[in-house]
């Protein structure tokens, strides 16, 4: 079908992503001769102007637009400084077409300027929104705005090729791509930003269809070309890639209003720690709770142990159905799961990392799983794995003795359990032989950190402490990419850090305020990489909800 001649054709606007509607207050002016170059010279060359958002987009002949950022002085006596970015198309299959404005505006404006005549220029037309049909074989642009400013659509129609679009821009002083993948243009000391593009497609009924990959900006900063990178798409189906800030909100288009919500509770206090979701989107979250099992709504799953405070862990199905629900820990005191974590498999299972000042915590013996029966009932570390698909306990144990807690767990990429936390002295060592180049640090007294890493049968592989003359606490353990990740606080002056020397940041010693953060890499034998204090002079602090 050929492309639409005049303003006058009706052409649909495709589906944005976010479902914006267009901006009320935001129009594309027609140029019937009120526009004028700074030289004074009439500009031909632009058929519409934009009002209403910033920059103006003065819409040209020939598949080209200006963006423009104006400084506007009080003074009448001076010039305004204008700052223009040209956008063209470039390559042997661009269309040079001339842009079509669509969807009228209810009023219209008139402009009385010096160079307009006696009469002025009146009655002029404006437009929601701008298209350029064929820009390239079978890619149309369109400009239009949301409800935080303008946005470029280019929609490549069925048996398009994406990787023919080539924007060109000039005018700028400096360009360069963010680390959020925005591309930057910099205009006499003002940017002008455009954020990384949305790719997605859309069906005959206009549903959005998501693509698993994100159009990156390919520049040539010293020519000023752009373009994209793309990956797999339906090629009979028009793929969009939206340019222009999201709504506020943000998100994907989903139909306005919660996707669900719910209490989830009994008869007393109850408080969720920690929530992971497994490869096939179902959800365990773990916490503690002070209510009666068989107060809450659904009260499916097993109790182990119903006490003044019992630790909880409960799974929803992917479609937030409640599966299972488990009560367990001892008979006294203040107990809570601090992690959750799952490992994917083919009998999925999710372990639970927690603290318990109960002496007679329920304990599940498995086979060569590390197993400790001798809780103090003064804080003790606790550590479990469930069936995912039943939620039966297959293995439990104290870890840990005397003031020591359980902060959060993990599994690596090999399906290894990593846990982390903070004690005043006791921590259980490698049960197996200890790994090349595992890092071995002694206890320095005041409290300090740890970490440690499991076996594929729950055998402790490696473990050490972590800190300095004074209180330390290692809150946040993460893994990925074959390497171990640490977060947590220090009050000492020096911890065992290093220096990789290859440009890596870091940070000696303790800035001296109250408090620093510290941050430590390991490989998968728990050799420390990287190590370096993060702070100032003031207090830093660690999420312990990592």
């Amino acid at each position: 079908m050929p492309p639409p001649s005049s303003a006058q054709d009706t052409i649909n606007l495709p589906p944005d992503y976010y479902g914006e509607a267009l901006r009320s207050g935001y129009a594309a002016w027609e140029n019937t001769g009120w526009v004028r170059k700074t030289d004074g010279t009439p500009a031909s060359d632009v058929e519409y102007v934009t009002d209403g958002a910033t920059p103006r987009a003065f819409i040209r002949k020939y598949g080209a637009m200006s963006l423009v950022l104006a400084s506007i002085d009080t003074s009448i006596t001076t010039m305004d400084t204008l700052r223009r970015l040209d956008i063209a198309f470039d390559g042997p299959l661009a269309g040079y077409p001339d842009p079509i404005a669509q969807e009228e505006e209810g009023y219209h404006k008139n402009f009385h300027l010096p160079w307009c005549g006696p009469g002025g220029k009146t009655e002029i037309p404006g437009y929601r929104w701008i298209m350029y049909p064929n820009i390239y074989p079978k890619i149309d642009m369109y400009l239009y705005c949301g409800s935080r400013g303008q946005k470029l659509m280019f929609v490549v129609r069925p048996e398009g090729d994406p990787a023919n679009l080539k924007m060109s821009f000039s005018g700028h002083d400096e360009m360069d791509i963010d680390v959020l993948g925005n591309l930057r243009m910099l205009l006499q000391e003002r940017w002008v930003v455009l954020p990384e593009a949305v790719a997605y497609q859309y069906d005959e009924n206009n549903e959005i269809l998501p693509v698993s990959w994100t159009a990156q900006y390919e520049a040539d900063t010293l020519t000023g070309e752009v373009g994209f990178t793309f990956d797999q798409f339906d090629r009979y189906k028009p793929l969009v890639l939206l340019i222009g800030p999201p709504p506020i909100m943000g998100g994907p288009p989903y139909t306005e209003g919660v996707c669900w919500g719910t209490y989830f509770g009994g008869n007393s206090s109850d408080g969720l720690m920690g929530i992971a979701v497994d490869d096939q989107g179902a959800q365990y979250v773990a916490g503690s709770t002070s209510s009666e099992f068989y107060d809450f709504p659904e009260a499916v799953g097993t109790v182990y142990w119903e006490s003044a405070v019992a630790m909880l862990l409960a799974a929803f199905t992917p479609n937030n159905q409640l599966l299972w629900m488990d009560y367990f820990g001892g008979t006294t005191g203040n107990q809570r799961c601090m992690g959750v974590a799952v490992r994917n498999s083919a009998a999925t299972q999710i372990f639970i990392g927690g603290t318990t000042d109960a002496s007679d915590a329920f304990l599940q013996p498995s086979g060569s799983a590390y197993f400790d029966a001798t809780g103090s009932g003064g804080n003790s570390g606790y550590l479990a794995r469930f069936s995912a698909t039943t939620g039966i306990m297959e293995w439990s144990s104290y870890f840990g003795n005397g003031n020591f807690t359980v902060n959060n767990i993990t599994i690596d990429d090999a399906g290894q359990l990593l846990a982390a936390g903070m004690t005043y002295g006791d921590l259980p060592q490698h049960e197996v032989d200890l790994p090349f180049g595992a890092s071995q640090w002694p206890y320095h007294g005041q409290g300090d950190g740890w970490v440690a890493k499991f076996t594929l049968g729950e055998q402790v592989l490696w473990s050490t402490y972590i800190g300095g003359a004074n209180r330390d606490n290692a809150l946040c353990v993460k893994s990925a990419a074959n390497k171990i990740l640490l977060v947590g606080e220090t009050m000492s002056p020096t911890i065992d850090n290093l220096n990789p020397g290859n440009g890596a940041y870091f940070q000696g010693t303790n800035a001296f305020g109250p408090q620093d953060a510290f941050i430590k890499e390991f490989n998968m034998n728990g050799a420390q990489k990287w190590g370096s204090f993060f702070g100032g002079t003031g207090y830093e602090g660690v999420g312990s909800n990592c």
